[in-house]
């Protein structure tokens, strides 16, 4: 097993501060909000979108701010096996975005949640120990 580090690194303040299209915004799926997690309901990817945030680095079907952290650069399927080992970020939203979803929150009242959201960071890291037959 190879280790290395990626070039991704945490955001000390990660904020979001540009506005959407009101229109997407307003007919964008509100269901799914992770209050508790990292994961971003259609409503948050419009916004994390526009501000160029990574959101669609290929974990299953996870859809977040979830960067790679490790990697092992071999790959290895025996012994010690990396599974995954990514950075978290949760991005609140601020100065125009923070103003547009108040704005429009009279018209979907559910973007309020939106406004709850605070900044928070996160690892996720996974090494297993495979042999044969076995694996912890």
């Amino acid at each position: 097993m190879q280790l290395r580090i990626s070039e991704n690194h945490l955001i000390p303040n990660p904020t979001i501060t540009k506005p959407v299209d009101c229109e997407l915004l307003l007919q964008a799926d509100h269901r799914y909000f992770d209050k508790d997690g990292y994961e971003l309901n259609f409503q948050e990817r419009l916004f994390h979108k526009n501000s160029g945030v990574v959101i669609d680095e290929g974990h299953l079907f996870h859809t977040a701010n979830h960067v790679t952290w490790f990697y092992d650069k071999e790959e290895s399927q025996n012994k010690l096996v990396l599974d995954h080992s990514t950075q978290n970020m949760r991005w609140n939203y601020t100065g125009a975005a923070r103003e547009q979803i108040k704005e429009l929150a009279v018209h979907k009242p559910s973007l309020n949640k939106l406004l709850g959201v605070v900044q928070k960071w996160g690892i996720d890291f996974s090494l297993d120990y495979v042999y044969t037959g076995h694996c912890l």
